[in-house]
């Protein structure tokens, strides 16, 4: 079982819902920081899970690209080398656009889930 972070922007957690709940049904474990909990410290919490995962999952949407903690998050990522997987989420991507990071990854097309 492998062990995923997903990173998003609070607007899009409807779709994530459902994305995380497809990769959970192929047999992997999720994590995304609805499961913060009160009184833990938010930021170190995503870090630490970050370092443990075994796949980034960015989720490509227009705010995503804008968030300056999903942009952290990515390039946390990125810095240690972790496998990224982008999952394009929503319109109003411009692939050609994506930070040098994102662009040189194949996404995966998750706006219509099949």
């Amino acid at each position: 079982m492998r062990k995923a972070f997903i990173s998003y922007d609070r607007r899009s957690q409807p779709h994530i819902v459902a994305l995380a709940q497809d990769i959970k049904d192929l047999g992997h474990k999720i994590w995304f920081d609805h499961a913060l909990t009160g009184g833990q410290t938010w930021w170190e919490q995503i870090l630490k899970n970050i370092r443990n995962c075994d796949v980034f999952i960015f989720a490509l949407a227009p705010r995503s690209l804008e968030s300056e903690a999903c942009i952290k998050e990515y390039q946390y990522a990125y810095a240690l080398g972790k496998p990224i997987l982008p999952i394009l989420i929503s319109e109003g991507i411009s692939t050609n656009l994506l930070p040098f990071e994102l662009s040189q990854i194949q996404f995966v097309d998750y706006r219509n889930p099949d």
